[in-house]
């Protein structure tokens, strides 16, 4: 019998998002990852325990016995690790931790800089990523990222803590000249003759809110656009190709277009989006908590006051918690 390899954690992770529906596609859109990596994470775990875990012959696949075994033990395991994690930075007493932070893009720019010094004097290394909040959602679940600040509490994930930041409304926007043109549900109606919806992709929760303010509105597009991000949504707004819905932290990434978009509320629809500081491990708490309250000071210190000189009606859009 020839020796094995040692079991890879972030193959365990992988393998257990997949048991979880047996769909390496669906995994790997959870994960952001590719289905090649997905795949190839799984044999090496196969490989390393020299055992078959999913039954690939059936269509789609399923657990073996010994795969379902594993799938039951393998949240212990990992819960396990990360509570020896805890145990070995608590043991170091008076050492800073090293810290990976992941941030939705909104946050990035228009927070992060702001109290990252502070950051620094409580860490002995500071790590920042930034994504769209299911890849940082992601990252957070495997380990990637210790804080995670994004507009998704997962609350599905027992293992996952949240603490909510603030809630801002998402803004109807539209080139300039419809500039006070739109006070009713029915001027959408007719906007969307003459131009298409401008959309965020599915790599994006706010693509979400965009079409629940479309349902709200009975308006239906024939016709759209998709992008990616809030620069390229806002400048295509700016350029007269269609008119779309974003959230006011997304406006101000995004404000150097500001001057060439018309703003719009519609009292009758309603459509907001929370954000909240998450984190797993217990010995990250404290430093959530500080992150959190970081975030809020700077919403009502800093960037709240800066976007109220550009507009009094975003700054209002955004509520601490």
């Amino acid at each position: 019998m020839t020796d094995k390899a040692e079991v890879d954690l972030s193959s365990l992770r992988i393998f257990l998002e997949v048991s979880q529906d047996c769909s390496m596609s669906a995994a790997a859109k959870r994960l952001g990852i590719t289905q090649p990596a997905i795949s190839l994470a799984i044999h090496r775990l196969e490989e390393s325990l020299g055992i078959v875990l999913f039954d690939r012959t059936s269509r789609p696949i399923v657990l073996t016995s010994a795969g379902r075994l594993l799938q039951a033990r393998s949240a212990e395991i990992i819960e396990s690790i990360q509570h020896l994690r805890s145990e070995l930075l608590q043991s170091g007493q008076g050492t800073r931790p090293n810290l990976s932070l992941g941030c939705s893009d909104s946050i990035s720019f228009c927070c992060v800089p702001f109290f990252a010094s502070q950051l620094t004097d409580k860490t002995a290394r500071l790590s920042a990523y930034t994504s769209n909040t299911p890849q940082v959602c992601n990252m957070l679940l495997n380990g990637k990222v210790d804080i995670a600040i994004a507009t998704d509490p997962l609350i599905n994930r027992k293992e996952v803590r949240s603490i909510p930041t603030h809630n801002e409304d998402f803004i109807i926007v539209a080139p300039a000249e419809f500039d006070g043109k739109i006070t009713q549900k029915n001027h959408l109606i007719d906007l969307i003759k003459h131009l298409p919806v401008i959309r965020f992709n599915d790599l994006s929760l706010d693509s979400i809110q965009v079409e629940r303010v479309l349902r709200q509105c009975n308006v239906r597009s024939p016709h759209r656009i998709e992008a990616d991000t809030n620069q390229m949504v806002l400048s295509l707004v700016a350029q007269g190709c269609g008119w779309t819905v974003m959230p006011t932290l997304g406006l101000w990434v995004a404000r150097d277009f500001l001057n060439r978009v018309s703003l719009h509320k519609i009292p009758s629809v309603q459509s907001q989006r929370s954000a909240y500081v998450l984190y797993s491990s217990s010995v990250f708490e404290s430093l959530a908590i500080e992150i959190s309250k970081m975030v809020k000071s700077t919403l009502k210190e800093v960037v709240i006051p800066m976007i109220g000189l550009r507009s009094a009606m975003l700054a209002q859009s955004i509520r601490i918690v």
